[in-house]
């Protein structure tokens, strides 16, 4: 496995500019590739206010110094971590995971912020159909309960969901499914991306039961109306063959 190097520049590029204010990227290599994220700052930097120095990256005299510093501390920290996860799950680090973890908003540490990022960039196209269904299953998590943690995932998050959602929500079984299925959905992708460990998976939703009954069939198959349609009726029947007779009419 290649490890990513991570690095901090400023004005990466070499332009020079009339204003003298430079954008800060964190570089990120892997092997001899490169990909570079820019730092978000409430304001540029001039090439003299620039140490390098770790931690320090900007020094004292730049009026948001301590604000750049710790967004340039935050989003190294967050790469670490998934780098730090990928290496434990000794899965391949990409430029694209990384970057995407770089992108995220919200708690890193919450559930509910990563199923609502999930929704808004999604692994892979959903139909219109399906962001709604996943949209309605986190609008149900955020009522059933105000935060979410990976910490909190365990066998008896799905169990008090469903009870929720058919006690409090008076949902039938075909549409406490439909949501079960998706949460189930986006918690193994997140235990793919290393959020949460194989011990909280075992036998997550092993004792989740969601009965749902057969619908009542409301048509004849072809055998029943031809059986129909041969009956013959008793003479004290025959008010039954004028119905039926209209009914094929």
């Amino acid at each position: 496995m290649i490890l990513p190097r991570i690095a901090v520049l400023i004005n990466w590029r070499n332009e020079t500019n009339v204003s003298a204010l430079y954008p800060i990227h964190i570089r990120i290599m892997i092997g001899r590739s490169c990909k570079y994220y820019r730092v978000p700052l409430p304001q540029k930097v001039r090439l003299h206010q620039w140490s390098g120095e770790e931690g320090n990256w900007v020094k004292p005299d730049h009026p948001f110094s301590f604000q750049i510093n710790s967004k340039i501390l935050e989003k190294k920290t967050i790469l670490h971590e998934q780098i730090k996860r990928n290496y434990n799950a000794n899965k391949n680090i990409t430029f694209e995971t990384l970057l995407k973890q770089l992108e995220r908003k919200g708690d890193r540490g919450s559930f509910l912020d990563y199923m609502d990022s999930y929704i808004k960039r999604p692994p892979g196209k959903l139909e219109e159909n399906t962001i709604k269904k996943y949209k309605t299953t986190l609008n149900h998590l955020k009522a059933f309960r105000k935060q979410i943690y990976f910490s909190d995932i365990d066998s008896d998050l799905p169990r008090d969901f469903l009870r929720y959602m058919q006690v409090d929500l008076e949902l039938g079984g075909a549409a406490a499914r439909k949501y079960m299925e998706a949460l189930k959905k986006v918690i193994r992708h997140a235990r793919r991306e290393n959020y949460l460990d194989s011990s909280q998976m075992e036998f997550l939703f092993d004792d989740v039961k969601i009965k749902v009954p057969k619908a009542k069939r409301v048509f004849l198959e072809p055998q029943e109306i031809k059986a129909l349609k041969d009956l013959t009726f008793s003479e004290e029947q025959h008010h039954l063959a004028r119905d039926r007779d209209i009914f094929y009419s």
